[in-house]
């Protein structure tokens, strides 16, 4: 079920406030995602590690869910059934999980169609994920486990000014939030996305009810709700963008600051932890 947030938590929103100032809402945020994508890139390290000691002289950079998406790329595309059997066995015996793919996959279509990767290379990567079956060219259809979804741009789906793809990256919740306040009858949804193998990344999405779309402004990618919510299931909380503008404009008044999403987010982690 969805929970929906309406402007009436302005009150409790200003006691979370008084109790904890701004910029330490946003500091228990922020290490809460480094100490995620920390814990995270250790087990990739110790994956890649326990399967190919070697890995180290093929992938130079830091370890991130993408450098094991292209190994696990490289060991589908050996056809070689003893590689895979291994793989499969030891991604279980990791607790991969199956859910972080659909973020990855997101991530992987911004890249092309922002053009930093081209075709041959999306095919390479997305072979490396377990759900993936196969993608049209011409009408860039994705097929997966769980379902099928045609793939746009936000830019192009609500008819906005393209944001470049530096712009976006990382500020899932500020595009969110500004987007809340252009749309008023489209939902702002904060998910708690899982990683690879442990922790969760927060991030926050557009759902347009009425056309069963997701809109990621961050990865200006849109994609169907249906398939979004097989593998993320229900967002910690929605508000509608009438309602996010009545509160933003409320703390902005009090305060001279917009008003963010993951804030929204904090007072629920405060209630929930009162309720213990």
């Amino acid at each position: 079920m969805f929970k929906e947030i309406k402007s009436d938590i302005f009150l409790d929103l200003v006691k979370l406030t008084e109790e904890n100032p701004f910029d330490k809402l946003d500091l228990l945020y922020t290490n809460r995602q480094k100490e995620w994508e920390s814990k995270n890139s250790k087990i990739i390290s110790n994956f890649l590690d326990y399967l190919y000691p070697k890995w180290r002289e093929k992938f130079k950079e830091k370890p991130t869910s993408i450098t094991l998406n292209n190994f696990i790329a490289l060991c589908k595309r050996s056809n070689n059934p003893k590689i895979n059997e291994v793989l499969e066995t030891a991604l279980k015996d990791f607790n991969y999980n199956y859910q972080s793919e659909l973020i990855q996959i997101i991530l992987l279509l911004d890249l092309y169609l922002s053009h930093k990767i081209n075709i041959i290379d999306l095919k390479h990567f997305l072979k490396g994920y377990l759900s993936y079956i196969d993608i049209k060219e011409d009408t860039l259809e994705l097929f997966l486990e769980e379902g099928s979804s045609l793939i746009t741009t936000v830019s192009s789906a609500l008819s906005i000014e393209h944001i470049s793809y530096n712009e976006r990256k990382q500020n899932c919740h500020y595009l969110t939030s500004s987007a809340l306040t252009i749309f008023p009858d489209l939902y702002g949804a904060y998910y708690y996305l899982p990683k690879t193998f442990i922790g969760y990344a927060e991030h926050s999405v557009i759902i347009d009810f009425e056309k069963r779309y997701v809109y990621d402004l961050a990865n200006n990618i849109a994609i169907n709700l249906d398939l979004f919510m097989k593998y993320y299931g229900y967002p910690s909380f929605i508000i509608k963008g009438s309602e996010f503008t009545k509160l933003d404009k409320m703390i902005e008044d009090k305060y001279g600051i917009s008003l963010s999403m993951y804030q929204i987010e904090e007072l629920q982690r405060r209630k929930t932890k009162e309720l213990k």
